[in-house]
């Protein structure tokens, strides 16, 4: 299907991610991620009134380079939470809905996958210590968003190996065609820029990333990240 097309390359492709106000990044700016929204939201979350959106960055790419996320909470975040699987999976699906609705009315955004962040542990962010509760609002989004806009969306993961296994299960897996986008590990802000050699995004969810963050909070870059793949 189109929408599992990637756009392959022989070297990495660097881009920054999340907040700040710089309209390049140290390797370079090729693409841009930038908060959507959290929970159901538009633009606000964990950083606020969508301060985790580069608007310098997003013009300097183009939209058609810019990709959006969307934190997601998990079920004990739901307000009408009770525990059940089919009430954890429509909390999913109204967050996915308002991660198309985002993706929809944000111009600066026009590339297709939308990832969804999925970080912490069980007891942050309303994860549980349930695995299936867990798994539930995950897949809510993911049905949801991959069938927006008349299936043109593709729903794609921000995570990491650690926070994946202890908030969805280590034998859980994803789909092989969703784009992942991993944030382990940490070089830290003063590395040299990553080559395809030293391309080193860890695996999560059974699928290698093609998108590996490898720097965190750089000042006015926001996050750093390397593209072995860049999703449509």
């Amino acid at each position: 299907m189109a929408n599992e097309t990637l756009i392959s390359s022989s070297s990495l492709n660097f881009g920054i991610d999340g907040g700040g106000d710089a309209s390049t990044g140290p390797c370079g700016l090729s693409f841009y991620i930038g908060q959507l929204g959290a929970g159901t939201s538009i633009g606000a979350g964990p950083c606020y009134s969508g301060a985790c959106f580069n608007i310098e960055a997003a013009n300097q790419v183009g939209a058609s380079n810019t990709y959006g996320y969307w934190f997601v909470f998990g079920p004990s975040r739901d307000p009408n939470y009770d525990g059940s699987v089919s009430t954890a999976k429509q909390w999913g699906i109204n967050q996915g809905n308002q991660a198309i609705q985002a993706w929809n009315t944000n111009s600066y955004v026009a590339r297709l996958t939308i990832f969804a962040d999925i970080e912490g542990y069980p007891g942050m962010n309303g994860w549980v210590n349930n695995t299936g509760l867990n798994q539930a609002v995950w897949e809510g989004w993911y049905s949801i968003v991959q069938a927006g806009n008349g299936g043109e969306l593709i729903a794609g993961v921000y995570s990491a190996p650690d926070a994946w296994n202890e908030i969805m299960g280590s034998s859980y897996t994803l789909y092989s065609s969703t784009p992942t986008w991993s944030y382990e590990p940490q070089n830290g802000c003063g590395s040299s820029c990553p080559t395809i050699y030293s391309y080193d995004a860890e695996s999560f969810g059974g699928v290698y990333p093609v998108i590996w963050q490898y720097a965190q909070n750089c000042g006015n870059y926001g996050d750093l990240d390397a593209a072995s793949e860049l999703p449509n």
